[in-house]
């Protein structure tokens, strides 16, 4: 699927995990020049993306149908890869976030005429992602022990949920953001 007017659903990192990830980045950028991932300036988890049918305002639709959504644990338990084109932080599949991620998906069914087929319930795999297909094949084993020796594990509470849009590849935004802080229903 074309990146082209894709929008999706995300939780951003907050706070240090945010400040933790990017830091990794910019390390990754100097180090061995990787940069794709840095596009969207913002670490997440995606729970779901497609492309919007035409003439839907899909930030009130977003709002109404995730406003009522609560604060999730996320586990971030070791580096993974996806072959040799993208390292990942994993994520620990809860029952929670399975749930999102189905809730993602039917509501990306629902204003969207396709969807990421990676990101439907049965081929779900929660991440954050470090390295996104840039990684050089004669580099890969070393960069990927290289962000293995950083040992990252954590575990935060996620208090948002984003939904964002990609114009093309160097234009990512945040259309609108809710906080799942319990008793707030503040929009950003």
């Amino acid at each position: 699927m074309e990146i082209e007017n894709l929008i999706a659903v995300i939780s951003i990192l907050e706070g240090e995990y945010y400040d933790c990830i990017r830091d990794l980045w910019e390390k990754l950028n100097k180090k061995f020049g990787l940069y794709k991932v840095c596009v969207f300036k913002h670490p997440h988890m995606t729970f779901q993306g497609g492309i919007p049918k035409n003439g839907i305002n899909t930030k009130n639709i977003f709002n109404d149908y995730f406003k009522n959504e609560k604060p999730f644990m996320i586990k971030v338990n070791n580096v993974k890869k996806f072959g040799n084109r993208v390292i990942y932080l994993s994520i620990e599949k809860t029952k929670r976030l399975s749930e999102l991620n189905k809730k993602s998906n039917k509501f990306m069914k629902s204003i969207c005429t396709n969807v990421v087929d990676l990101y439907e319930p049965d081929k779900w795999i929660p991440h954050i992602t470090l390295a996104l297909d840039d990684i050089p094949e004669k580099k890969f084993k070393e960069i990927f022990s290289y962000i293995k020796s950083k040992d990252i594990r954590f575990r935060l509470t996620a208090r948002n949920l984003s939904l964002v849009k990609s114009k093309n590849l160097n234009d990512l935004k945040i259309l609108r953001t809710i906080s799942l802080v319990p008793g707030t229903k503040k929009q950003l």
